[in-house]
Order: structure tokens, then C-alpha cells, then sequence
């Protein structure tokens, strides 16, 4: 919540917070997604990088 609150993030931003901690925790080496920007502002020294696919998605 602390890290929400230092960004102003409400909603469903908190969700994107929660995928980046539990990632954290979870000691995951880089989190995977088509939108960056909805994870990048909750990331701190510590956290997984962040992998754009290189197709885009278009695997899904």
C-alpha cells in the first residue's frame, strides 16, 4: 500500500503493485508483459526486470 500511495496509484493499479511484489517475493527473474508502463512505475532496485515478446504478443 505504501508503494500505491508513493505514486498516487488507485484502482486497478493496485493489482499491476501486487503482480510486481508478488514477483518480488517470488524472487522471479524478470516478469513478462505487452504493457510495460502499467508495471514500471511500482518496480524498485530490486525487482524482476521487465520482458516486452519480441512478436508483441502475438502468440496469444
Amino acid at each position: 500500500m505504501a508503494r500505491c500511495a508513493s505514486v498516487g496509484a488507485t484502482s486497478g493499479a493496485v493489482y499491476d503493485a501486487l503482480h510486481v511484489i508478488a514477483a518480488e517475493v517470488a524472487q522471479a527473474a524478470a516478469i513478462v508483459t505487452l504493457d510495460p508502463t502499467d508495471f514500471e512505475r511500482f518496480r524498485i532496485d530490486t525487482s524482476p526486470r521487465l520482458v516486452i515478446p519480441p512478436d508483441g504478443g502475438g502468440l496469444l
